[in-house]
């Protein structure tokens, strides 16, 4: 592909039920390409080139092998960019993965551009993408480690991009609904994240509303919502994916007052102690009385074999059905309701006699109470 306009090759979606795996044997690949930005002989001016290179899809899946970018160097090209659908999923979709190999640059030091920040992960698997084998690049955020995470230039025309080492495994989160319905803002010990979508790419072929973040594995996640003082109960449906058996995160919601009924992904019983992933397994929580803290961890430690979205078969991807309230009566049994009294009116009333009806505050039954006025 050489001197395209808008991109060298470009896909939209992958149909996860035409896919099986990751590489050429039942996955989605772009393989023995070779894709030059711009040839000047061809007399196109000194600021013509060929915008990205690969525009990816917006789903799990896509394999890019042997495939060489030439001449990415000028303004606002760059080799590698994701795709957008007008109308549906626009810059709020994506972080999935793409796998890479056999990755050549030659003048190319414009090497991705991103538009937001949990866009998408790039994983070479290899090497050839970014020198190092089992590196991810991903688009900067408050949440990565720069202990192991550093920004580069080469990956950041547009949004600032980050390459992350081998220590530093990803799970895409897919908020579908909750109450509250603000904006959700995620903390680590490195950062806080504040998510933003309004049409999602979600489990399917579809677009879901709902938003997305890229979680940085083996982390403890305090959740919370924008301008949201006071919890007392909280639904969510989210689904964490790609987690690997030794993977986890563990996820903490505050509350203003203490719930007593809590479903993660089931109905069970809480621990008594603090959450490891040592001592616990995927789905089980902790209530701290004294702080108002709901704790879950969210595994590969389970023995249910779920995909809901992503295509590496070795990966199990964790729905969480969450659901937390208080329940008001004791012992969770309603009592029966109220005898509500009857009233018997005298047989001769005052003429100046008023009926009205008002709310006693000490027994809250709605009652009658006669007043008769005299002059």
């Amino acid at each position: 592909m050489v001197n395209n306009e808008k991109s060298g090759i470009e896909a939209k979606r992958i149909m996860q039920w035409a896919v099986s795996n990751f590489g050429e044997e039942g996955g989605a690949t772009i393989s023995n390409s070779t894709i030059v930005a711009y040839v000047d002989e061809l007399g196109l001016g000194k600021d013509y080139s060929t915008r990205r290179g690969v525009i990816a899809p917006l789903d799990d899946g896509l394999s890019v092998l042997n495939t060489k970018f030439i001449n990415f160097n000028r303004s606002l090209s760059a080799a590698i960019g994701l795709a957008s659908l007008d109308g549906t999923c626009g810059n709020q979709c994506g972080g999935w993965a793409i796998r890479f190999s056999g990755i050549q640059y030659f003048n190319s030091p414009n090497k991705a551009s991103f538009r937001w920040e949990h866009e998408v992960q790039l994983v070479d698997t290899d090497g050839s993408l970014t020198g190092n084998i089992n590196n991810t690049v991903v688009p900067s955020s408050p949440l990565l480690d720069p202990a192991h995470c550093s920004m580069s230039a080469e990956w950041s025309v547009g949004f600032p991009g980050t390459v992350c080492n081998h220590n530093v495994n990803f799970h895409r989160l897919w908020i579908s609904s909750s109450s509250p319905s603000s904006q959700v803002m995620l903390t680590n010990s490195h950062g806080m994240t504040a998510l933003t979508c309004q049409f999602c790419c979600g489990r399917s072929s579809t677009s879901d509303i709902g938003q997305i973040a890229l979680l940085p594995s083996k982390q403890i996640y305090n959740w919370n919502f924008r301008n949201v003082a006071q919890i007392t109960y909280i639904y969510c449906y989210a689904v964490f994916y790609g987690f690997k058996s030794d993977q986890y995160v563990i996820i903490n919601h505050n509350f203003t007052q203490s719930p007593n009924q809590f479903h993660i992904i089931d109905w069970r019983n809480g621990s008594s102690t603090p959450l490891s992933f040592s001592n616990n397994k995927n789905g089980d929580w902790h209530f701290n009385m004294t702080s108002n803290i709901l704790s879950y961890i969210v595994s590969g430690k389970t023995s249910q074999q779920m995909r809901l979205g992503s295509v590496d078969r070795s990966l199990m991807d964790i729905a969480v059905n969450l659901m937390v309230y208080y329940y008001f009566y004791p012992n969770y049994i309603e009592p029966p309701p109220a005898t509500r009294p009857t009233y018997t009116l005298p047989p001769h009333l005052p003429f100046n006699f008023f009926l009205v009806c008002g709310r006693m505050p000490l027994s809250g039954i709605v009652q009658l109470k006669i007043t008769t006025l005299y002059q």
